[in-house]
Formats: structure tokens, sequence, C-alpha cells
């Protein structure tokens, strides 16, 4: 003998209500489908967890005087920081700022350096001209310009020491050893 089913809550059709006919059936069908769908799928979220990098680099936080020009010195051992000789300057620097955060881009990537900054006391006869961008040449309305056209933007990358004076003939061949004038 066959047992009568039972009308279930919300179904409108006692006889059916294992199929997906019914509203019912429907209802748990896509809800074990919505279920198995988000157990699958990646996990998402409205935040992204944090997460910690670091960022390892060659460089040096200096504070110091602000406008002094500093040497930028490193050398390779440990064992020869108290060898003075053993120093080798990178480049030379103008504090813009104080803290300020120097990174050495020409680091080695596997090697190891250890720095120093040192106050670089310059001989009277010469100035520094600081890293930056300039535009050389003739602007095209001077009146009296010469051949320096067309003006060009030129950018120094590092810091260097120029002479304050021009090189005189004597200078010159005691460098040199000749005098071609």
């Amino acid at each position: 003998m066959k047992t009568p089913l039972k009308k279930k809550p919300g179904c409108r059709n006692a006889n059916c209500p294992e199929t997906k006919s019914c509203p019912l059936g429907r209802t748990i069908w896509l809800a074990v489908l919505c279920l198995a769908v988000w157990a699958v799928g990646p996990r998402a979220s409205a935040q992204t967890p944090p997460v910690l990098d670091i960022q390892l680099y060659a460089g040096l936080s200096i504070t110091a005087a602000v406008g002094t020009v500093y040497s930028v010195e490193y050398v390779a051992d440990l064992a020869q920081t108290n060898n003075a000789s053993a120093w080798r300057c990178l480049e030379f620097l103008q504090l813009p700022a104080s803290p300020y955060l120097w990174a050495d881009k020409s680091a080695p990537a596997t090697g190891k350096r250890f720095y120093r900054v040192v106050v670089f006391a310059a001989p009277t006869n010469l100035v520094f001209i600081p890293p930056g961008t300039f535009r050389m040449g003739s602007p095209t309305n001077e009146v009296d310009w010469s051949d320096e056209r067309p003006q060009t933007a030129v950018t120094i990358s590092r810091g260097y020491w120029m002479g304050k004076y021009e090189v005189t003939q004597g200078e010159y061949q005691a460098v040199m050893g000749s005098n071609p004038s």
C-alpha cells in the first residue's frame, strides 16, 4: 500500500514536492547550488587583508646641516672601516633637507656596502656644481646672440667640483707637459 504524500509548506502540488517544478524544490535546489559555488569559488571580501612588505635598499638617512656638501663614501669590508684609504667616494651631495633619505643607485644586488657621510672641505679655488636641470643656449628672442642656438635642457645627474677660475697657460703646461698656444 502506498503512503500518501503530505503537502509541504510553500508547495502547491502535494504530489511532487521533490521535483524541480515544485517552488520549494526549486528553492532548495538553488540554495544547494549557491552553497556549492560558494564553497568551491575563491574567497572575496570587501577589505583586502594587510600585507607586510619589507623593502631593502642600500642607503642612508642623513641628518645634518642643510646646504653643506658631503662626501658619501663606502667600503665593502667592515674590517677596513678604520683604514682611511679603503673608503671610496660614491658622490658629493649638497644636503637639500634634514633628515634626507639617500639611496645608492650603483649598489650591486648581492654585495654588501658599509657607508659613511663626511663633510667635504673644498679647496678655496673650487665650487660645487649641484645636480639639477638648466637651459643652455640663447633664446630665439635674444638680440645679440651668437651661434648658441637652439636652447637645450641639460641635466646634471651627480654634483661635481669645478675650478672657480680659468686655467692659466702655466697650470695647463704643468699638468699636460706642453703648451699648444
